[in-house]
């Protein structure tokens, strides 16, 4: 393992001296690096109300990225920019490879992080089954990125369920022609394609990227702190995104795939049989709808998902004894089961009643399906519950089944308004309401209000609330009663009342802002203990209380540097977010110099806790990650690039999602990643 980690230096080191070759074409370099501050951030917010604002006049405390300044990060994906945003962050989790669950302002209970709803062009990625984006989606690639809106808050007045502590809006590049490769670290691979044809009247665009790696080299302690297993965690992700738009009609698919073998799985690290398959399909379309002076759309959509795991639940040779035919195989876990899917219609409106007032109203229907998820085992599962030895070893196969959830559906309508209004010259006020009925779980009213007063030019303060709510998941209500976890069918949905103060001011060099929120949770969901002994969810008595407060700055010195830089403190959080950091931080430092530019960032988090066998909590330490990215334009249309990841081969450990690991989930070391990128 050392031998490797001097070869990644060693090519880190050669790299870096290529890049630092003196050009004699340097003094008459095309600077496409040379943006100034107010260029990146002046990109207007339309998650917050559906309306395209500037950032100081919208109802809600939003980070935007403009592509530029992602294109500047040394960062591949959601989850690592997630990490540079106040009140947000993700990190590695012990569910598989890909499990990477998010939380915004430190809330987040179960393993999907459901609480936040990320929409891509429109189309929510949160899955039918569990609610949330935690496994997969994280990984998404960040290249085809054109702005992002991390939207911290309720916002569920516009969206309804999932949206309950935030919102992740993403819009994606188009006419754009570009090629990009590279290679590093873990025998890394990583490419992608992005072309477009365009007519008199119709426009097609596609991008499909691919990004492999045979993973790092880990020991990994078992929840007795005695055995060690010596694992790696290669990881596959292949996305697609085609739009064809025929006059003002859209046509959007999407599709992921995503492959991870190995590392640790829902029983711990595994030799050899812990893998996680993974694959999202959506298709939209969009159209325009002409009625009187309302600025109408209709979209119909379609996802459909699937999940295949296999998990080892047992070390190799521990059921020897008291197998027929005697077998050293480990127990291993097959789950899968038919895709689960969504249809889903939406008809939104905008009305501008004139320059100062505008009404926002719309309809929504999904329809859930999630058929039977089963999973299959190699021994006779249940004669080993109940000591019935010897227990039947199946040859290698899965002879053994179970129903893991129940079969359900579900059919949710939802109706939307939202008033807004310059009360005075320089007042803005937002309101808003939406009803929702789900089928089983009743209905819910999620209100909001915004009053936005600028107070110069450049400052403006925010008063903001909001009520929002989350439905419980499929999963938590339907899951059969395994040996350590249940469903409930008794779950109501959780609801959550939030309150925010906001100051932010803007210059031509400048932007700052000061954030504090308060948040009330009512029937918040949770995990405990039942009486039979199994881990179940259920609905909190009595509320739980969160307050904390935001900053985040972006400073231009002279033409050349640029510094960004967060910090979130949480000074009360629920018991139940005990694995999410309680102080945050990041700071990113740009510069850029003729045809060069250099990017180094860091972010920061608290310590977390994590739960250990018996029920009993152990601290992880906090720690600083850091990362950098240096480009070199070569030509108008080739820009070479070096990224680096972890710079300072700092191990670090964050918190598993159950009981399973001695020491935490282990990150990965060094890597380097060489890259070349061509617009044509």
């Amino acid at each position: 393992m050392r031998g490797r980690k001097k070869k990644q230096r060693a090519f880190f080191a050669t790299c870096l001296f290529v890049f630092a070759l003196p050009s004699q074409a340097e003094q008459n370099a095309i600077n496409i690096f040379d943006l100034s501050l107010e260029q990146l951030l002046d990109v207007n917010v339309l998650g917050a109300t559906l309306t395209e604002q500037e950032q100081k006049l919208a109802p809600s405390s939003v980070t935007v990225f403009s592509y530029q300044q992602i294109r500047e990060l040394g960062v591949d994906s959601l989850g690592e920019l997630m990490n540079m945003v106040a009140g947000f962050q993700s990190y590695r989790s012990s569910t598989t490879a890909l499990d990477y669950p998010f939380s915004v302002r430190g809330r987040r209970i179960g393993t999907a992080s459901a609480e936040v709803l990320i929409l891509l062009d429109g189309q929510r990625l949160n899955e039918a089954r569990t609610s949330g984006a935690a496994i997969s989606m994280p990984m998404l690639s960040v290249a085809n990125i054109e702005h992002i809106e991390f939207i911290r808050g309720p916002g569920a007045a516009i969206y309804g369920s999932n949206a309950m502590m935030g919102v992740i809006n993403i819009v994606t590049r188009e006419h754009e022609k570009e090629l990009h490769a590279g290679i590093g670290s873990f025998n890394r691979f990583k490419g992608h394609v992005k072309t477009n044809y365009s007519s008199a009247n119709s426009y097609f665009d596609l991008y499909l990227t691919a990004d492999r790696d045979s993973g790092d080299q880990f020991s990994i302690l078992n929840v007795d702190n005695i055995q060690t297993t010596s694992t790696q965690d290669p990881r596959r992700q292949y996305e697609l995104n085609m739009k064809y738009q025929r006059g003002e009609t859209l046509l959007n698919l999407q599709h992921f795939h995503y492959e991870a073998q190995d590392f640790i799985s829902y029983a711990g690290p595994g030799d050899g049989n812990n893998d996680r398959l993974s694959q999202s399909t959506s298709l939209a379309l969009t159209t325009p709808l002409k009625w009187y002076n309302v600025n109408s759309k209709f979209r119909l959509s379609y996802n459909r998902s699937s999940v295949k795991v296999s998990s080892q639940a047992t070390d190799a040779g521990v059921l020897a004894a008291i197998s027929n035919p005697s077998s050293n195989d480990p127990l291993v876990t097959l789950s899968e089961g038919e895709p689960f899917s969504e249809w889903r219609a939406l008809w939104s409106n905008d009305l501008r009643l004139n320059s100062d007032h505008s009404l926002q109203f719309g309809l929504e229907y999904r329809a859930l399906n999630m058929p039977e998820f089963t999973t299959r085992y190699n021994y006779d599962l249940n004669a080993y519950r109940t000591r019935d030895y010897p227990i039947t070893w199946f040859n290698g196969d899965f002879g053994a089944e179970r129903t893991t959830q129940e079969a359900s559906s579900r059919d949710i309508y939802g109706a939307y308004g939202q008033y807004q209004r310059n009360i005075l010259p320089n007042t803005h006020l937002t309101l808003g309401l939406r009803y929702d009925h789900f089928s089983q779980l009743g209905e819910q009213l999620s209100p909001r209000m915004g009053l936005v007063q600028s107070l110069t030019e450049s400052q403006s303060i925010k008063l903001l609330y909001g009520h929002a709510f989350r439905a419980p998941s499929e999963e938590e209500l339907n899951l059969s009663v395994s040996s350590r976890f249940a469903g409930n069918t008794s779950l109501e949905p959780e609801t959550v009342k939030t309150l925010e103060l906001i100051w932010l001011g803007q210059w031509r060099k400048t932007r700052a802002s000061i954030g504090y929120f308060e948040n009330v949770f009512e029937q918040a969901i949770s995990q405990s203990i039942n009486a039979d002994g199994y881990l179940q969810f259920g609905n909190a008595v009595e509320d739980e209380r969160s307050r904390g407060f935001e900053v985040e700055l972006n400073h231009e010195f002279g033409l050349s540097w640029r510094v960004l830089a967060t910090f979130t403190r949480i000074t009360k959080t629920s018991e139940n977010s005990f694995r999410e950091a309680d102080s945050l931080g990041s700071l990113g430092v740009n510069y850029q110099q003729n045809k060069w530019n250099v990017n180094l960032g860091a972010h920061y988090a608290g310590k977390r806790d994590m739960l250990v066998p018996g029920g009993g909590l152990q601290a992880l330490d906090s720690y600083w990650y850091t990362f950098g990215k240096l480009q070199y334009q070569l030509k108008s249309d080739w820009r070479l690039s070096l990224q680096v990841k972890n710079i300072d081969d700092s191990e670090y450990f964050t918190p598993a999602s159950s009981d399973v690991l001695a020491n935490g989930v282990p990150n990965r070391g060094t890597s380097v990643l060489l890259g070349v990128n061509w617009q044509f």
